[in-house]
């Protein structure tokens, strides 16, 4: 088995992520999403990375080709021939390959930017043309989010984009969907699973199955229930990698009932000295959510103070909350028939300039980040008056004027004036990732034997992977950009230091007389210092009966009281091992049985039986096999 990760993005950061796994030589890309907190060519993913080799002569053909509509584009444009250095760099460093033949597939968690937005460079402009794939809200509403931004980008700074809105209605049409649980099967041996998310509307985590090596993605996700939308859910599936985000990796969040009655709190206190609150936020997901807490807020209260959401994907993406319901938790679905909890009655949309109102109001502007747009030109008005108040309820990249103004700075500088920031600033963490208890939740329920940390700062990264190595038994790394990680195998078993550690191992055990000619009891223990451990001779395979596959593995001992020493290696070096063996055993799915040889050695005989067409009969598979092979493992330590 040969596992191989290379992050494009996300290694030790938060945006722009883009995973290349590869797994038997087939090549995934998990995600391909820009970095919000840069405006040059750190914005997108190295993609020229992934060709090591091809014809000078070709790229050189198609330069010149490429700068001569270049010149016929700029010679047409009347307004403004300056192209944002950011797509330039896009397009003249990354043409001219054939990326199809580099990435077998390429798989979108959910529609946020630092996911998804380099989505149509690689395919439009970069000539991708492999399978693309996502769940059906993803995939609605990725044309709404990806043309925002192509505005963003280029108009906000006067300039004029490289793609065009055809070309982002024709990258999303080649986009493929799947369900929850869904499996779908590419080039007869990629096997995708897909698992609900939570975070917003439509995103998900993945299992990638390539003829039995198995590695998991959680793209971004939230173990919580909020107002609208269930946890991250998935099932305990031994996978031999998960890569998981990191986000709050180093945070444990108070509860949802205290942070949303802070919340309340600081609007109301802002309102009544008559000052402005804004809340800089992304139009999609946690804005439904703030939404619905603040309209029933108002409900309750007969509050009159005005609600403005000002953002332009504001009520394009409302639609597509109220189409699907079936992605909501059950409090949202139990009460569809009778109202959709997203028909707002408080909260209303608007596009006028409010930044120099003298009322008290609350204002949703997008992005988030404060990075361009609404809430920034918002904020550029009210930040120098002290009755103001600006809340994110989120997560800022570094580089971004939210992130700038949230480590205290009290000067920012946005496009060349600078602004004093004398309203108050509060940081409210309303964010959709999952906490370090989530996340640890997750990994426990999930139990891979190798965790790889991406999407996360290095140092919440760092200190996860500190409480992870006291609770969990996996591998864990935590890869740079461009780093390639190579993992040859896949188990959880440690084999270093076995070898000096099992004659200490063996003289500690407690020395029992086993009765001969009858079933070895497990919970013995022998000692015998001139045993040596276990041969693995050969592994029959199979018959088919009724669907399900029966494995008959045969496995030589030395002699009669190996099993035992080996069951107390595995249960002092390896607890997880040892209780799998013994669930396996007591609930009779992994049988065994122990005789003679001619040669005067023992064989016992390991059977168990499992439908390889259900997720719960592989991971019976897996969880036999890798009981079986430990048995390998300590044999090479020996």
């Amino acid at each position: 088995m040969d596992i191989k990760i290379y992050p494009l993005g996300a290694g030790r950061e938060v945006g722009r992520s883009c995973l290349i796994i590869t797994i038997n030589n087939y090549r995934i890309m998990l995600d391909c999403g820009v970095h919000m907190g840069y405006n040059d060519e750190r914005k997108f993913p190295e993609f020229q990375r992934l060709i090591k080799k091809f014809k000078k002569t070709q790229i050189e053909e198609k330069e010149k080709e490429k700068e001569k509509q270049q010149e016929t584009l700029n010679n047409n444009n009347n307004t403004n021939n300056n192209i944002n250095a950011t797509y330039k760099f896009v397009d003249k460093k990354n043409n001219n390959q054939d990326y199809s033949n580099v990435v077998d597939l390429l798989i979108i968690s959910h529609f946020h930017l630092d996911h998804c937005g380099a989505l149509p460079f690689f395919t439009e402009l970069l000539g991708y043309k492999g399978p693309i794939l996502c769940s059906q809200p993803t995939k609605a509403i990725l044309p709404v989010t990806l043309e925002d931004f192509r505005k963003v980008m280029s108009e906000y700074k006067g300039q004029m984009s490289i793609l065009k809105p055809e070309q982002i209605k024709n990258c999303v049409s080649k986009i493929e969907t799947i369900e929850i649980n869904e499996t779908r099967i590419y080039k007869n041996d990629i096997k995708v699973t897909c698992f609900y998310a939570g975070h917003v509307l439509g995103a998900c985590m993945f299992l990638i199955d390539v003829n039995g090596n198995r590695v998991t993605y959680t793209g971004d996700c939230n173990t919580i229930i909020d107002r609208h939308l269930s946890g991250a859910y998935m099932p305990k599936i031994y996978p031999d990698i998960l890569m998981t985000e990191t986000t709050y990796g180093d945070k444990i969040r108070q509860t949802k009932r205290i942070r949303e009655r802070e919340f309340i709190k600081k609007i109301e206190e802002t309102l009544s000295r008559g000052g402005k609150v804004l809340i800089p936020i992304f139009a999609l997901g946690r804005a439904q959510e703030l939404c619905i807490l603040i309209d029933s807020y108002w409900k309750r209260t007969n509050n009159k103070a005005p609600i403005y959401f000002i953002g332009p994907m504001a009520q394009k993406v409302n639609f597509y909350y109220k189409l699907f319901q079936n992605w909501m938790n059950p409090a949202v679905k139990s009460v569809f028939t009778q109202r959709n909890v997203f028909d707002f009655k408080f909260v209303q949309q608007s596009d006028k300039n409010l930044g120099d109102a003298d009322i008290p109001m609350v204002i949703f502007a997008t992005p988030g980040m404060l990075h361009g747009g609404f809430s920034l030109n918002l904020f550029k008005k009210m930040a120098p008056k002290t009755k103001n108040c600006v809340i994110i309820p989120g997560y800022c990249s570094p580089g971004t004027v939210g992130n700038k103004i949230l480590n205290g700075e009290k000067k920012v500088e946005i496009d060349g004036e600078t602004i004093d920031v004398n309203c108050e600033v509060f940081y409210m963490s309303f964010s959709a990732h999952a906490d370090q208890k989530g996340l640890l939740q997750l990994v426990n329920n999930i139990e891979p034997k190798n965790l790889v940390l991406v999407h996360g700062d290095f140092d919440a990264m760092k200190k996860f992977k500190e409480t992870c190595q006291k609770q969990i038994n996996a591998k864990i790394i935590m890869p740079e950009n461009k780093e390639n990680v190579t993992f040859n195998e896949c188990f959880k078993y440690e084999q270093i230091g076995m070898k000096r550690d099992l004659v200490k191992i063996i003289e500690s055990l407690e020395k029992v007389k086993s009765n001969k000619n009858k079933s070895i009891n497990i919970n013995s223990i022998i000692y015998d210092k001139k045993n040596n451990l276990i041969g693995l001779k050969k592994i029959k395979m199979f018959h088919k009966q009724n669907n399900k596959i029966t494995n008959r593995i045969n496995i030589i001992l030395k002699n009669e009281d190996a099993l035992d020493i080996f069951i107390n290696i595995i249960k002092l070096k390896e607890k997880k091992c040892y209780n799998d063996f013994i669930n396996l055993t007591e609930k009779k799915i992994l049988n065994y049985s122990m005789n003679d040889t001619e040669d005067g050695n023992k064989k016992i005989c390991f059977e168990y039986q499992y439908n390889p067409n259900t997720l719960d009969g592989n991971v019976i598979n897996e969880k036999c096999l890798d009981v079986i092979k430990s048995f390998q493992l300590i044999n090479k330590a020996i």
